[in-house]
């Protein structure tokens, strides 16, 4: 004899899902839905640290985006369960016969929590409050939709097909959670890495200069001007940073190591460090000399030197001179820094206004 078709509620209430499964399933399909999120954002902050845009970091969290965006607007619409009640074991039905939700009502009820969501302040907790208070669980999203989320045991207690998968529904969040992983630690090590390297401050290339804060960076102040040879030896007065030694130039030709590449990034890195507040290493680059008699100088500027650029350099009878753009809290000042050699390094040794000349 034939058997009878399974038979189905027709308006008949379910019982209430539980409050943990439903916390469970949510936490679950987020981890789902932004799987690829943190490799994305962090490649993106780590050009953004080189002053430079990432394609891979932007291609990477566009498709993360996407896919977020769909999976929770759609993860109930296969069956009326995602992976996350799935692995809790609920599901979504039609309020009206008692079976799984299609499609059109499934994404309905997530696109009413989406929108609610716009409100400000509130918005996000309306949907949530609603699943507490509300006798059977629904939110304004089941009541435009029709819907409810209940066990999927009550509802196959009733004779009703619901869709299996709990096992891979658990494979697929534990994959996603090890992607998000795995995607945040490689992430993390190319944005520490890019971070580190600018934080080395004042960075060379050729002749041009980076302050470390992208002003500019790239680019070259005296590339209109002839190139600038390496000077002979200067020879500063004893008293003005000068430890009265005349260099040993015995035996071989004597190279001075101040020239117009050092003088900059002498007092690019001094100006660096102070805006880092690390008035140590700003004193590294200044003479002797000038560490004593410009005491007022060396103080934590972070929250004063907004930024600086350098605009011209050039030497004169006794040292080079390195002139300036440096916007302060105050306003802008063209300064001038002059760079002399001690303990063979390019050293600054005093400082100027330029509205002093």
């Amino acid at each position: 004899m034939p058997t009878a078709a399974p038979a189905v509620a027709s308006g008949a209430a379910y019982a209430k899902a539980p409050l943990g499964g439903r916390l469970l399933a949510y936490i679950a399909d987020s981890i789902v839905a932004a799987t690829l999120l943190p490799l994305g954002t962090l490649l993106v902050m780590a050009g953004g640290a080189r002053d430079e845009v990432s394609i891979a970091g932007l291609l990477v969290s566009a498709l993360g985006a996407l896919w977020m965006l769909g999976y929770l607007i759609a993860r109930d619409a296969a069956g009326g369960a995602g992976f996350g009640k799935r692995l809790t074991g609920l599901v979504v039905v039609s309020a009206e016969t008692g079976v799984p939700a299609k499609a059109g009502p499934a994404i309905v009820r997530q696109i009413v929590m989406w929108a609610l969501g716009l409100i400000p302040a509130i918005g996000s907790l309306i949907e949530p409050i609603l699943v507490l208070v509300d006798k059977d669980g629904r939110r304004l999203g089941d009541k435009a939709a029709k819907t409810q989320v209940v066990r999927s045991a009550d509802v196959a207690a009733r004779g009703v097909p619901v869709a299996a998968g709990k096992g891979a529904a658990i494979a697929v969040v534990v994959g996603a959670l090890v992607l998000n992983i795995v995607g945040s630690t490689i992430g993390g090590i190319v944005f520490a890495r890019a971070a580190f390297e600018g934080a080395d401050g004042w960075e060379s290339v050729g002749t041009g200069f980076d302050d470390g804060f992208g002003n500019g960076a790239g680019t070259d102040p005296w590339s209109e001007q002839p190139q600038v040879e390496t000077p002979p030896p200067a020879q500063p007065p004893e008293g003005n940073g000068w430890d009265g030694q005349m260099p040993d130039t015995s035996g071989s030709e004597y190279v001075s190591a101040v020239n117009a590449e050092t003088a900059v990034d002498a007092v690019g890195n001094m100006l660096w460090s102070l805006q880092q507040d690390d008035v140590d290493r700003a004193r590294s680059y200044a003479s002797r000399y000038f560490q004593e008699d410009g005491e007022w100088f060396f103080y934590p500027a972070s929250n004063a030197l907004y930024s600086f650029e350098v605009v011209d350099v050039y030497q004169d009878a006794a040292s080079w001179t390195v002139v300036v753009e440096e916007n302060w809290n105050s306003g802008p000042e063209t300064v001038i820094y002059f760079v002399i050699e001690e303990d063979n390094q390019a050293r600054v040794d005093g400082i100027a206004w330029a509205d002093e000349f």
